[in-house]
């Protein structure tokens, strides 16, 4: 029979005693969370989490009746999640590789990359609709490599609130990334609009370090079903950017920081500073 109901918050997770807990497999529940090791299988009525630290890889959770969580962190290893009908509401953070079968119904969410993986996929809907939703994407970089999560979703995708994007880059190394990083793609076309974030606009990562540029929705050149980040740089690599062709961009007489191409005695940092 299914468990009655686990809750996790900072303090360790609380068993009623009415339950049973069909719990197979090698399963620790501690006071950060919960960790499931390859092989097992968690099967429960109602689940919230707080605050808390999920972590299953090669297994499965299956909630029928209850999936609330509030600020909860998964990090997914080839794993799969069963949601109930009524949907995962909340907030969480989500991050690594599995499955997850059921729609999503959040006021928060966050993607990462995780133990190198960026797999994910939902089947059903995703809605983040409220006026206080969130969408926070993290990025990392692996020498001049920046990864993000991948959500594939097989259901709609439905955004409103806000949009916002946070990473640790190393950008006295980064020249600027044109290149596309699709963080969110679905079987449908997306809908709806960040209230923050218009589809296409210049906008400023969390910290203020960075810039960049967030396409989604009917006006995506990458495609109306994707969400997707693309000129990710300083202001002064989207001033070399808009300044110089690709072909200059790669070559360093022209477009590097202290270059002098048109031979004004400023560099191109002098000219930026006094462009702006």
């Amino acid at each position: 029979a299914a468990a009655r109901l686990l809750t996790m918050t900072t303090s360790p997770a609380e068993f009623p005693e009415d339950g049973p807990y069909h719990m197979n497999g090698p399963v620790t529940v501690s006071t950060q969370g919960v960790v499931a090791e390859p092989g097992a299988d968690l099967v429960l009525s109602d689940l919230a989490l707080t605050n808390s630290l999920f972590q299953i890889s090669s297994g499965r959770l299956s909630v029928s009746n209850s999936f609330y969580t509030t600020n909860a962190v998964f990090s997914l290893a080839s794993a799969r999640i069963i949601v109930p009908g009524s949907g995962w509401t909340g907030s969480c953070s989500l991050g690594g590789s599995g499955t997850i079968e059921g729609s999503m119904f959040l006021t928060g969410l966050e993607v990462r990359p995780a133990n190198g993986t960026n797999d994910l996929r939902l089947n059903g809907n995703l809605e983040l609709t409220r006026t206080n939703s969130t969408l926070l994407v993290r990025l990392s970089q692996e020498s001049s490599l920046i990864s993000s999560a991948h959500l594939v979703v097989q259901g709609r995708v439905n955004v409103r609130g806000n949009f916002r994007l946070s990473a640790d880059l190393r950008l006295n190394e980064l020249m600027l990334s044109t290149n596309p990083i699709v963080v969110l793609e679905s079987d449908q076309p997306l809908t709806g609009e960040f209230e923050n974030a218009r589809s296409g606009a210049l906008l400023t990562s969390v910290d203020g370090s960075f810039q960049y540029r967030l396409f989604y929705g009917e006006t995506n050149p990458h495609g109306a079903n994707k969400l997707v980040l693309s000129h990710i740089g300083t202001p002064f690599d989207q001033w070399r950017f808009a300044r110089f062709s690709l072909e200059q961009l790669q070559d360093p007489a022209i477009s590097a920081p202290f270059a002098d191409p048109d031979g004004n005695g400023f560099n191109n940092v002098a000219d930026f500073v006094l462009a702006h």
